[in-house]
């Protein structure tokens, strides 16, 4: 699905996916579009966002539309400052997915989101 919806943009798209304490899907909406290589991403309005559905754990994905899937350094620091965000709402940060060159980069399957 994700692959599909952003993986082959040409610029760089945010998406959010809100889940229930079940993992069921209670929605997704691109938050952030951006330039072929950057969008800024307000925590805020993440926040603000996963309030408005009873969101028990979310999924981060964007894309890089140069096809790497090397997550940048501020990639890393953004997804570890958003997980310290939702911890405290007691919101579980389940992945962080970076699609690119038909494949993806997964935060949890690489040992960069833990819980």
């Amino acid at each position: 699905y994700l692959r599909s919806d952003i993986g082959f943009k040409n610029l760089e798209e945010f998406k959010v996916i809100y889940l229930s304490s079940s993992n069921r899907l209670l929605g997704e909406e691109t938050l952030f579009r951006g330039t072929i290589d950057r969008s800024v991403v307000y925590p805020r309005l993440i926040i603000e966002r996963a309030l408005k559905y009873p969101t028990k754990g979310i999924i981060f994905a964007h894309n890089h539309p140069s096809g790497s899937l090397t997550p940048s350094k501020k990639d890393i620091v953004l997804t570890q400052e958003l997980k310290d965000l939702l911890d405290v709402l007691d919101i579980k940060l389940l992945d962080h997915i970076i699609l690119g060159e038909g494949d993806h980069f997964s935060f949890y399957e690489n040992g960069l989101i833990e819980y």
